[in-house]
C-alpha cells in the first residue's frame, strides 16, 4: 500500500496543475514508527528529558505552534507593509504605497479592493509577541481530554 496519494487542484483552470502529495494512514503510521525507532529508541535520555521537560510546561508545543504559524507571518506582513508605506495612521506620504494610491485612484479608494485590505491590514497594531499569551478555552479542553487518556 502506498505511503502517499497524489492530490491535484483541478477545479480551477489556473490551479490545474498544481499537485501535491498527502500522506495516507499507512504513511503516517510508518513515519511514526520509524520515529519511535531512529528518535525515541536511539536517544532514551534525550527523550526522557524532553518529556520531563514537557510536564513542566504542557503548553509549549501549542505555543511553539502559535508562534512558528503566526506571530512570524504576521510579523513579516506587517513589515513588508509598512516598508511599502502602509502604516497605522494611514498611507505614509512620499511612499511606494502613497504613489500607487495617487496614480491608480486618486481620491477615491475603491471599497473591497486590494489596495483597501492592504489599508486597513497595515493599520493593525504592532503589538510585539508576549511571553503569556492567553490559554484558549479549547486549549484547556484539549490538555484535559489528553489527561483523561492517559
Amino acid at each position: 500500500m502506498p505511503s502517499t496519494r497524489r492530490v491535484c487542484l483541478t477545479a480551477l483552470e489556473v490551479t490545474q496543475n498544481v499537485c501535491f502529495n498527502v500522506p495516507t494512514m499507512e504513511g503516517v503510521k510508518l513515519a511514526l514508527a520509524r520515529f519511535r525507532h531512529d528518535v525515541l529508541m536511539q536517544h532514551p535520555y534525550v527523550s526522557a528529558a524532553v518529556l520531563l521537560l514537557w510536564s513542566f510546561y504542557p503548553q509549549f508545543p501549542l505555543h511553539l505552534l502559535y508562534f512558528i504559524f503566526y506571530v512570524i507571518p504576521r510579523s513579516i506582513v506587517l513589515g513588508v507593509f509598512t516598508c511599502l508605506g502602509f502604516e497605522r495612521q494611514g498611507v505614509r506620504s512620499d511612499s511606494i504605497a502613497a504613489s500607487y494610491q495617487a496614480r491608480h485612484y486618486g481620491g477615491h479608494t475603491p471599497r473591497n479592493s486590494i489596495f483597501s485590505w492592504s489599508q486597513s491590514y497595515g493599520a493593525v497594531p504592532h503589538e510585539p509577541y508576549s511571553q503569556e499569551p492567553q490559554s484558549h478555552p479549547a486549549v484547556k479542553i484539549f490538555w484535559r481530554i489528553l489527561g483523561w487518556l492517559c
